[in-house]
């Protein structure tokens, strides 16, 4: 069966009409792209691919009943003109803990992939969502010039995104022995992500990742030496341009604000050289970030990750692609 003829006979299968002027079908007689996600919504993967590669041939495809991924991909492996494609939220975990897909161990035990390649009959996975994330995030630091010995870096969350995120910077800074402190309001989930980080990267890395309950926040954020405050937290109750993370949901706006913005005062005391990153991407700036730069620190939005793990997900895909990051950056900044 090709990959038309199941999507025409399963209606819980069909193309996205949200995608960023991305095509509603795909002509598999040409070489095609295909993001899997499991509902609607506006995304700007396929319309960034499509403006690098210069065709009309990436789409979203969405995916309703999760029962039909295994027939799906098993479709995909035999469709000749496939190059690959990413998983959306939903799927990036679901294919590694059903085995659908070939990933390497770095994959396997972060938990999820967002990018795949079609070798042969097989599709190969990776996460580029860290790399995205810590990609600028190095930069940043370089063009401040700090050094990054005995520093500290805090991670909000350890949901899907901060999971990738937490490998990527132990990946690059426990080696500069950067301290990694991990926070979440479900602390078991804090500390199944170190007990994975410590099997890949090894058990005498125990004391650069560290773990921190909600309440102890304040304390650890006037601390010397702290490099980054990254949030990952991505609550649809909250809103994020009014309620920061720093502080809990459940108080009033006001006094959620108030909280924050003393945090952050005690933690700039401190840390003059301070980063405050948000990966959530927003219309506008989001709480934590306008309170972080109205007193004079450095921030970083999500703008840059997601720019980024498209760069490393296109690059993965299309591994002779005769483009440098840096054009491929200065394509997608014009739709971002």
């Amino acid at each position: 069966m090709s990959l038309n003829d199941f999507i025409n006979n399963n209606s819980a299968i069909f193309f996205s009409r949200q995608g960023c002027g991305a095509p509603y079908h795909i002509n598999t007689a040409s070489p095609f792209v295909i993001f899997i996600v499991n509902k609607d919504y506006p995304s700007l993967s396929a319309c960034l691919w499509n403006k690098v590669l210069g065709t009309k041939n990436s789409a979203f495809l969405v995916v309703e009943n999760k029962a039909l991924m295994p027939k799906l991909l098993q479709i995909l492996k035999q469709e000749k003109n496939l190059q690959g494609g990413g998983f959306g939220v939903g799927f990036k975990d679901f294919v590694i803990q059903q085995n659908l897909i070939i990933a390497d161990k770095f994959t396997r035990i972060l938990g999820a992939a967002n990018v795949f390649r079609k070798h042969g009959n097989r599709l190969i996975g990776i996460n580029t969502d860290g790399e995205g994330f810590v990609t600028p995030l190095l930069s940043l630091i370089q063009e401040k010039n700090i050094n990054l010995t005995g520093k500290k870096i805090i991670l909000l969350g350890a949901g899907g995104t901060a999971r990738a995120i937490a490998f990527s910077l132990a990946k690059y800074l426990l080696k500069r022995n950067v301290s990694l402190i991990i926070t979440n309001r479900t602390f078991v989930k804090a500390e199944i992500l170190k007990q994975d980080l410590l099997k890949y990267f090894g058990k005498s890395k125990k004391d650069l990742i560290q773990l921190r309950k909600r309440g102890e926040l304040k304390q650890t954020l006037n601390e010397n030496n702290l490099l980054a405050i990254i949030n990952t937290i991505d609550s649809k109750n909250v809103d994020a341009l009014n309620f920061s993370p720093l502080a809990e949901f459940d108080l009033s706006q006001k006094d959620n604000q108030k909280k924050s913005l003393e945090i952050l005062k005690l933690a700039k005391e401190n840390n003059p050289h301070l980063i405050v990153a948000d990966i959530l991407l927003r219309k506008k700036t989001t709480l934590i970030l306008k309170q972080a730069k109205k007193l004079g620190l450095t921030i970083m939005d999500g703008r840059p990750m997601v720019l980024h793990q498209a760069v490393a997900a296109i690059k993965f895909v299309y591994p002779n692609l005769n483009q440098s990051d840096k054009q491929i950056l200065a394509v997608m900044e014009k739709i971002i």
